[in-house]
């Protein structure tokens, strides 16, 4: 005898929330988020780090509007860039760099040999 597999279970339904509820969660994270986005304003041009802090700002406010969620794409996509960009453009490079800082083979250092 074959035993049936056990029936799954639904999944879990998103909460349901009140008119209330869903106007006093947006205008938290309304709040919240533009203070994020000032702070990090203000920590661009003085000691601090500021662009973390407007990343965490945006996603915060992604949660709520589509405005939020489009700006938040474009700033992690000019951050893929210009990390790329900055780690030379190739993740997998061949030439290593050794403890000193020269990469081998440059300086006729080759640790094949």
């Amino acid at each position: 005898m074959a035993s049936e597999p056990a029936p799954e279970s639904p999944p879990p339904a998103a909460p349901i929330r009140s008119p209330a509820e869903r106007l006093f969660r947006r205008v938290w994270v309304s709040i919240a988020g533009f203070t994020l986005l000032a702070i990090g304003t203000v920590l661009l041009v003085t000691p601090g780090p500021g662009v973390p802090i407007i990343v965490a700002g945006l996603a915060l406010l992604a949660l709520e509007y589509a405005w939020a969620k489009r700006w938040l794409k474009k700033v992690k996509e000019t951050g893929r860039f210009l990390w790329q960009k900055a780690s030379g453009g190739t993740a997998g490079s061949s030439s290593t760099r050794r403890e000193d800082g020269v990469k081998d083979g440059v300086d006729g250092n080759d640790p094949e040999r």
